[in-house]
């Protein structure tokens, strides 16, 4: 099995680890000085991002309805709940 072997630019040469096993190893020489992301990943960013924001959207307005039926049923509540103070005074 073959590795390559990682050097950036003007770097000093890649130096083989004494514990690793015998491995042959190809030079590879990278002209860029950072690390380069493959295309699929920034869309799998993008869909992550985009999901959260779905359920960022979805989360407040299931929050609102809820407190919306909430006072919905305080005000049915409010007039029966004082009928009845007014029962047992």
């Amino acid at each position: 099995m073959k590795r390559l072997a990682y050097q950036s630019g003007g770097n000093p040469p890649y130096q083989k680890q004494q514990s690793r096993k015998a491995v042959d190893d190809l030079p590879y020489v990278s002209t860029h000085s950072h690390i380069r992301v493959r295309k699929y990943w920034r869309y799998i960013f993008l869909g992550v991002v985009l999901l959260a924001k779905v359920f960022l959207i979805l989360s407040i307005y299931y929050y609102v309805e809820y407190r919306h039926s909430q006072k919905q049923q305080q005000q049915i509540l409010a007039p029966a709940a004082a009928a009845s103070n007014k029962l047992f005074r």
